[in-house]
């Protein structure tokens, strides 16, 4: 009776056994345990990043440029052939024992190295889990054949003080991208030619550009007036809104045979001068940077 019973123990074990590892090979997880996790940053004034990497799965990050708003991406080190669709959820960690897992959002996913496109609301509201310690958790089909299911985690592990120097580094960023610095439009009241602050801040992006970038040779500055007055006064006007801008590049640091001068008084008007909004795109320097 005794020998009955343990054969049928043993059978009923094997048995729980030989199912264990069908169910696992149904599931691939990526994530980065509890020593590995990391999570860098890189800062300058044109661009900052957060980058963490999952192990054997790819790389998540999070940037933002000069003059653009947040991203993030995923950089898969197994590039998919086909298409596909994925969620992305919450996961509390095991010491948020009365918080739920939450839906973020859906996405789709298509074929080469950086296959999700995450919107901006979404990649700010992934950064906002993490930040309340929270797992934030990709799941979807094998990229290729569709049938296991995959999931890649995000750790928290050293999160916080790496999103701490992200976000200083992006209040620092320069407010404009190089592409609209290298050909920027500063405005001035009628009659008046003295920078502005809206002048200045825009003003001060050329210059940050000129230093940082070796590519930029020279900066040619265009003074323009609207239709008011003659001639005579307008090419003055406008020769000195131009000087103006020369003036204070050299006042901070920018050498005077790098800065072409020209005037154009109110030869070459932007816009209509039949309206007061045209009339004031016309009152402008254009500063464009060449390389």
């Amino acid at each position: 009776m005794m020998v009955a019973n343990i054969k049928r123990i043993l059978l009923f074990l094997f048995c729980i056994a030989a199912t264990i590892p069908a169910a696992i090979a149904g599931t691939q997880h990526y994530e980065a345990d509890i020593h590995a996790s990391k999570w860098d940053t890189t800062t300058s004034t044109v661009e900052c990043t957060l980058t963490h990497e999952i192990p054997l799965y790819g790389v998540a990050k999070f940037f933002r440029r000069a003059g653009k708003r947040l991203q993030f991406r995923m950089l898969v080190q197994e590039i998919p052939r086909k298409k596909g669709k994925a969620t992305f959820r919450s996961i509390p960690p095991d010491w948020k024992h009365n918080t739920d897992t939450k839906k973020l959002g859906e996405l789709t996913y298509s074929a080469g190295e950086k296959p999700f496109v995450f919107k901006r609301s979404l990649s700010l509201r992934v950064l906002a889990e993490l930040e309340q310690g929270m797992r934030p958790t990709l799941y979807f089909k094998n990229l290729d054949d569709k049938q296991d299911e995959v999931s890649v985690s995000l750790s928290t592990v050293n999160f916080m003080q790496a999103l701490t120097k992200y976000r200083r580094c992006s209040s620092e960023l320069l407010p404009y991208d190089f592409e609209t610095a290298k050909n920027m439009l500063l405005y001035f009241d009628t009659d008046k030619y003295n920078l502005k602050e809206d002048a200045i801040r825009r003003l001060d992006t050329v210059i940050a550009y000129m230093k940082l970038m070796p590519s930029v040779k020279t900066a040619t500055i265009e003074g323009h007036a609207d239709y008011r007055g003659t001639h005579p006064y307008n090419d003055v006007l406008s020769n000195r809104r131009a000087v103006t801008v020369r003036e204070y590049m050299k006042s901070k640091g920018i050498e005077e045979t790098k800065i072409n001068l020209r005037y154009f008084g109110k030869r070459k008007p932007a816009a209509s001068n039949k309206t007061k909004g045209g009339m004031a795109k016309n009152r402008r320097v254009r500063i464009r940077m060449l390389e």
